[in-house]
């Protein structure tokens, strides 16, 4: 999942959201320098990840790319599962797409300190090229694949998926229809288990 379905599984929690989205930025296991919820915000990014790579259905779903995408399916299905989840809007909080994007905005913004440079930029970028809300738009991912493709050598081929993105997408809003309430699911009750608060 990419940053649209991390920052949803936050479950309106300030500091969940930060260590959601600090999730991609920080290595190793070690999080002693965060507080408390942060550093669960950043261990539920993980288990998330750990979860949707492992699920068959995204394994199904890498299956449709070949070679020389196969190699890069996984990053592929993350950002067309970020469309499929702007398209069938779980309305969190009782918000719109635009309204949470805004509050993902706020959140970072107010939690600054928490942040590292890495992802101050990342938030900065998220704000100014509102990336979350325009997940809804089909030419939104084709910019987010040539985007990412441009990012090194290595991922360079990522670029010959970005015109071929709507077709992508319907091929993969089934799996994500299925993988998407148990994944919800599995972030709550992980939650549970780990404080036992779900706000």
């Amino acid at each position: 999942m990419n940053f649209l379905a991390h920052s949803v599984l936050a479950f309106d929690d300030d500091a969940l959201l930060v260590g959601q989205i600090a999730g991609d930025f920080v290595r190793g296991p070690d999080l002693s320098a965060y507080p408390s919820r942060i550093a669960t915000g950043i261990r539920l990014h993980r288990r998330i990840d750990a979860f949707t790579d492992g699920h068959l259905r995204v394994a199904d779903a890498r299956r449709l790319f070949e070679p020389p995408l196969r190699r890069y399916a996984g990053i592929i299905v993350d950002i067309v599962f970020d469309h499929w989840l702007a398209r069938h809007w779980p309305s969190p909080g009782g918000r719109d797409l635009a309204s949470h994007a805004r509050w993902v905005d706020t959140t970072l913004a107010t939690q600054r300190g928490f942040l590292g440079d890495d992802v101050l930029r990342f938030a900065s970028y998220l704000a100014t090229e509102r990336v979350l809300e325009r997940n809804e738009d089909i030419d939104a991912v084709s910019e987010t694949l040539l985007r990412v493709s441009r990012r090194s050598p290595r991922l360079s081929p990522m670029a010959t998926a970005a015109p071929l993105a709507a077709d992508f997408a319907s091929a993969l809003e089934a799996p994500f229809l299925e993988l998407w309430p148990e994944l919800s699911s599995m972030a709550r009750t992980w939650l549970t288990t780990q404080d036992g608060v779900v706000r």
